[in-house]
C-alpha cells in the first residue's frame, strides 16, 4: 500500500479544487537490472468532484497528451507554489 507524505493545500483550478500528494510506496522496483525492490516517492495531482479522485478519472485525461495527458495546464501553479515543499518529501528531507 502507498502512503501519503506530503499534501499541497487545495487550489481552484478551472471547474475543480486541486492538489498534489507526495506518496511513498514500499516495495518499488528501483532497479529493473538487478530487480532490487525498496522505497520509491513520487508524485499524483487529485481534483475534488465530491470525493478527492486521481488525476486519470478526470473527464478530459488522455495518457497520449504529452506532457499534460488532457489536464489544465494551470496545474502547474499548484506545483510552482508549494514546490521546496514537494522537493524535499521526494527526496526524503535532504
Amino acid at each position: 500500500m502507498d502512503t501519503a507524505i506530503y499534501t499541497t493545500p487545495a487550489l481552484k483550478v478551472g471547474k475543480y479544487k486541486w492538489r498534489i500528494i507526495v506518496f511513498e510506496m514500499s516495495d518499488a522496483l528501483v532497479n529493473w537490472q538487478t530487480g532490487e525492490r525498496g522505497p520509491e516517492r513520487y508524485t499524483r495531482y487529485q481534483y475534488l468532484d465530491g470525493v478527492w479522485r486521481s488525476e486519470t478519472s478526470h473527464p478530459h485525461y488522455d495518457s497520449n497528451d504529452g506532457m499534460w495527458g488532457g489536464l489544465p495546464k494551470r496545474l502547474k501553479k499548484i506545483y510552482d507554489a508549494h514546490e521546496p515543499e514537494i522537493r524535499i518529501a521526494l527526496n526524503r528531507g535532504a
